[in-house]
């Protein structure tokens, strides 16, 4: 199985020892939770959310069915425990790139190549992300747009901190964020459907004149 770029804390171990171990219940877990997730990514990207079953996953994890729903209600628990990881990890991605005083024309650059990147180097993650929510289920589909409501809150409180220092940039009202991230995801969206994911990065320099228009008009 093909383990995601980044997935979770170094220190808990990916492949158990076999045998006898001193690893405690919450080490142990942990490093099976790691695995069920990565197996859900997978099987999410090469067969469709609704062609996945829990035994492809458990087999695909080298864990038990048991373990399974020890850790997880059902298939949908699964995959919305997955897609939460990877908005965790793709937020970190994008904060990493654009803290510090950055002027906002600045952080819209580095915040639009980070997540560019971040779709483009792993295209099983960036299904889960933008497309896979919607055959989920409704728990999953709210779950992504809680997540879009999110980064909407986080542009415009970003904004707001920034004209503490630029007072000249205009603030970011509410539809125009939906906008602004909805002109970000939609052309993601199409390229991984599209099976390029790959191809986004090419669409840099028009994302950051889109958006660059959206987020500086007055």
């Amino acid at each position: 199985m093909t383990k995601p770029s980044q997935r979770g804390a170094a220190k808990i171990p990916y492949v158990l020892p076999r045998g006898t171990h001193h690893l405690s219940r919450d080490v142990v877990e942990a490093s099976q939770r790691e695995r069920m997730l990565d197996a859900m990514t997978e099987l999410c990207a090469t067969k469709g959310f609704a062609q996945v079953t829990v035994a492809e996953i458990v087999g695909c994890a080298s864990v038990g069915k048991t373990t399974f729903y020890e850790l997880f209600d059902d298939k949908e628990a699964c995959f919305i425990a997955a897609y939460d990881r990877a908005v965790q990890q793709a937020v970190a991605v994008m904060q990493a790139q654009t803290e510090g005083r950055l002027r906002p024309e600045e952080r819209i650059r580095a915040a639009i190549r980070a997540m560019l990147r971040f779709v483009a180097e792993d295209e099983h993650r960036a299904r889960l992300l933008l497309l896979e929510p919607f055959a989920a289920g409704p728990a999953a589909t709210a779950r992504m747009m809680a997540t879009h409501r999110m980064a909407e809150r986080i542009y415009i409180q970003g904004r707001a901190a920034a004209r503490a220092q630029w007072p000249e940039y205009p603030p970011i009202s509410e539809v125009r964020a939906q906008a602004i991230i909805g002109a970000m995801n939609a052309p993601m969206t199409a390229a991984v459907q599209a099976g390029r994911a790959r191809s986004v990065l090419a669409l840099e320099d028009e994302l950051l004149r889109t958006i660059t228009a959206m987020a500086l008009a007055p």
